[in-house]
């Protein structure tokens, strides 16, 4: 639950921010941008060792000649391990993260207009990281302000028992569709399709995103 509150802050932060540019963007300005957030779901063969998850993406890129643009885009997907996956390895608890920076191609569909709609596809550097953990205690310093003294206290934290990290290539592609704000904003929604070229392991997932380009 705290990761998807953790989204939520983040995807709200990021759009306060990008209503402070919208004045300075026209719908005709060569550079775009796009920041959201969303659900992330595992699929194909990480369906039954995933828990559904959370995405944030953030991008930047040109438009080079309507309808074409090209994005630079950092991903990061977060997700809990399926109780049955932990079970047959016998480990009380763990997560998986993936981080991505791809290029993306993105043609889009009814520009000028308040709604649009556009496909985005393309690939690059993938890493995906799995985590065992186990629950534990830490004991952490700290200053009460009332009473005036420094002390320590008992927390619970949790054990990295195992882990593993790999770095490969894969493509993804994708769509998503517009709502026109004001001076070239628009929020978006997208649904991507990822493929991790992991061998044995291939990772794919389905993250969908709510945000906004501009």
């Amino acid at each position: 639950m705290q990761t998807y509150k953790r989204s939520l802050i983040i995807l709200v932060a990021t759009l306060l921010l990008s209503l402070c540019g919208f004045a300075q963007n026209g719908p005709d300005h060569r550079w775009t941008f796009n920041v959201g957030a969303g659900p992330t779901a595992a699929i194909g063969t990480m369906h039954n060792r995933l828990n559904t998850g959370w995405n944030f993406n953030a991008g930047a890129g040109i438009n080079i000649k309507n309808p074409f643009a090209i994005m630079a885009e950092f991903g990061y997907n977060s997700f809990g391990i399926a109780d049955q996956a932990l079970a047959q390895l016998n480990v009380p608890d763990g997560n998986a993260r993936i981080y991505s920076v791809t290029i993306d191609p993105m043609i889009r569909i009814g520009t000028d207009s308040r709604f649009g709609a556009y496909v985005i596809g393309g690939g690059g550097w993938y890493r995906r990281t799995v985590e065992f953990t186990r629950p534990t205690t830490a004991i952490v310093p700290f200053f009460d302000p009332w009473w005036g003294f420094f002390g320590q206290a008992i927390i619970p934290a949790n054990q990295v028992i195992g882990s593993r990290t790999e770095d490969v290539g894969g493509a993804n592609i994708g769509a998503g569709f517009t709502f026109g704000v004001s001076h070239g904003a628009k929020f978006y929604t997208e649904a991507r399709y990822h493929w991790m070229n992991a061998g044995a392991h291939n990772t794919t997932i389905l993250p969908i995103t709510f945000g906004v380009r501009w």
